[in-house]
Formats: C-alpha cells, structure tokens, sequence
C-alpha cells in the first residue's frame, strides 16, 4: 500500500504505530512544500499577467502580437528584437521567453 500512496501522490508513508515527533516532522516537511509550491504558483501567475500586460488597438502591433505568440509556442527559436528606446522590446522579449 506504501508503493501505491506514493504513485497516487503521497508526500510521505507512516506506518502504525507512529512516534508522534516523527508525526510532526512529516507534517512540518509537507507544510514547507506546501508553501514552496504556492509561492512557486504565485511567482508564475504574476508572469502570466505580466505576459498579457501589452494593451493595443493598433492594428500593425495586433498583427505582431499574434506574431509572437506563434513564435512563444516554438521550443528551438531565435529572435532578434530591434526598435528605439522605450517601444516595448523588453516585454515582447519577455513574452516570447517566459
């Protein structure tokens, strides 16, 4: 049953009886990565709004916009991003690669 808990998900197997400071290891163990896991969800969500943070009804920049979304679902691409001082290359980049 420990090999199946553990294929179904389990963070760990205790097995009776328990000692109740091991109990309390496990738990402590299973909260952290709890914790790791959502702030690594919170990170990832807050990239994703970033990723859609670029807001235009121009109609040349929704052309490039469908552009890069074709390119962000390519694993082996390179880019080169080209353009003045402030026209947004860091968040095409961005969205591209993250």
């Amino acid at each position: 049953s420990a090999v199946q808990a553990m294929k179904a998900g389990a963070m760990e197997y205790i097995t009776k009886p328990f000692d109740l400071d091991e109990m309390e290891v496990q738990l402590d163990r299973a909260f952290n990565q709890y914790q790791m896991n959502r702030k690594i969800q919170l990170i990832e969500d807050e990239r994703e709004k970033e990723k859609q943070s670029i807001i235009t009804e121009n109609e040349e920049m929704l052309k490039v916009l469908e552009d890069v979304k074709r390119l962000a679902a390519l694993d082996d691409v390179t880019v080169l991003i080209t353009g003045e001082t402030g026209t947004g290359k860091e968040l095409i980049a961005d969205y591209i690669f993250s």
